[in-house]
């Protein structure tokens, strides 16, 4: 058995080991698009020298100038993505650390909480026997039971008379000639009609007794909303009755002393909220740098080194180009030979550096969306308000065994969200929940969306 608090630093320090993860494979992925760019930049400085041994001014400087621009126009690309790409990483080391901080920080005030919070169940507890013994919690609690009573029977009989109003209300809606009388307000102050209109509408109303039915039609729609203002009326009653029993627990507990309790509670929670804000800006500032690197450095043919390679790899394969390099094969001048060999062996190492990069950006992809689905899992948790004061886990070898076969890669984050559901509970409230006020402690809502969490106890 873990508590909630336990559980999710749990799933945080799951979150912190695929980062460092990442964070290697980004190294690792880095360093191998850089080879592959110097391969080229070395195949491209082999063909050049093929030019200037093997063909005339003109050609030569036809497919050296080709070279050199898509050279420059690919180093230049590397200059600005190279600086970007560290601007990023400080700027994700910052929000990590930050993350990390606010995290320490949210526990913390969430440890002041739950200590808070406890003291005042110690108290509530110690308190509540000796209140609900007093001859005046006794002789309110009595007020309260009549009052609820009185309340609960007013409450039926206005439900029996509005069901009892919508059966008996059917025939006199469903007869037109009643219907048009009343909606004329037909004999009423407020009826408005000449004097034609007047005399036929009297004839109506004697064809269907209008005057007899006209008065069983309000009195049945009168007596239901008198009973149910009757109703409300008790129910107001029995709430001021119940607020003054609450008035006299209250007292009792500021007797015993929950005012500075109380008053401790209320700081710490306010160290909550602030804590809880600065977390979500971190984790907002963090969610923004790794959609960025994910752009800039994993994502298949999008990053600079990818551009750059292809520049430089086009004008490689340009027409003179592989003419020459075919030709310098056919020779038997040493140096050509020499030059062709030299090309064919970067060219097989930039396939083999070429498919390094690519295994090491599929996996980067992996861990990425890994990182991505557990870091959904520790919003939902918290959303969910599984580390309350009060909320704790039975299958915490389940959790931990979950939580590292995610970072083996052998399940999906989602997974956490169905075993944390099927261990969660609360362990039960050490004093009568109603005492005090009956509201419950409601701890803020974290993340937007989840409502927070309560717990049992009058505070």
């Amino acid at each position: 058995m873990i508590s909630g608090q336990q559980a999710l630093r749990q799933i945080e320090q799951a979150g912190a080991d695929i980062r460092s993860q990442e964070n290697a494979l980004d190294t690792a992925l880095r360093s191998a698009d850089e080879a592959t760019v110097r391969l080229q930049a070395d195949r491209t400085g082999l063909v050049r020298q093929l030019a200037q041994i093997r063909l005339d001014a003109l050609q030569k400087e036809k497919i050296v100038s080709q070279l050199d621009l898509a050279e420059r126009q690919a180093l230049q690309l590397l200059a600005e993505d190279r600086q970007r790409l560290d601007d990023l990483s400080e700027r994700l080391a910052e929000a990590t650390k930050a993350t990390q901080a606010a995290e320490s920080e949210r526990h913390a005030a969430l440890a002041k909480v739950t200590v808070a919070l406890e003291a005042l169940e110690e108290l509530q507890a110690s308190v509540e026997p000796k209140v609900r013994g007093s001859a005046e919690w006794i002789a309110q609690k009595g007020a309260v039971d009549r009052a609820a009573t009185i309340a609960e029977a007013s409450d039926s009989k206005a439900k029996a008379s509005e069901a009892d109003r919508e059966a008996k209300r059917v025939p006199y809606e469903a007869d037109p000639l009643f219907m048009y009388l009343w909606k004329r307000k037909f004999g009423t102050s407020d009826y408005r009609s000449g004097f034609f209109v007047r005399f036929f509408d009297r004839k109506v109303a004697n064809l269907v007794n209008y005057i007899d039915a006209r008065t069983n039609y309000t009195m049945l729609n009168e007596i239901p909303t008198r009973l149910r203002q009757h109703a409300d009326d008790c129910k107001a009653t029995l709430d001021a009755e119940k607020a003054k029993l609450v008035d006299i627990e209250q007292a009792g507990l500021r007797v015993a002393g929950s005012t500075p309790l109380e008053g401790a509670l209320a700081n710490a929670r306010a160290e909550l909220v602030a804590s809880e804000e600065r977390l979500g800006k971190a984790q907002a500032e963090m969610k923004a740098c790794d959609a960025e690197r994910d752009g800039a450095l994993v994502g298949e043919g999008t990053s600079a080194y990818h551009r750059a390679i292809e520049l430089m790899a086009a004008a490689d394969e340009q027409q003179d180009v592989r003419e020459l390099t075919a030709e310098a094969a056919q020779t038997k001048s040493a140096e050509d030979d020499a030059l062709v060999r030299k090309i064919a062996e970067i060219n097989e190492a930039l396939a083999s550096a070429e498919q390094e990069a690519g295994e090491l950006r599929r996996k980067a992809q992996v861990i990425a969306q890994q990182r991505a689905e557990i870091e959904a899992q520790r919003d939902q948790f918290r959303r969910q308000g599984y580390d309350n004061p009060m909320g704790r886990f039975n299958n915490d070898q389940i959790i931990g065994e979950v939580l590292g076969s995610i970072l083996k890669g052998v399940v999906q984050g989602a997974v956490v969200g169905g075993v944390l559901q099927g261990g969660y509970s609360q362990r039960a409230p050490r004093a009568d929940s109603g005492f005090g006020g009956g509201g419950g402690f409601t701890l803020p809502d974290f993340g937007g969306g989840g409502g927070g969490f309560r717990t049992g106890g009058g505070f």
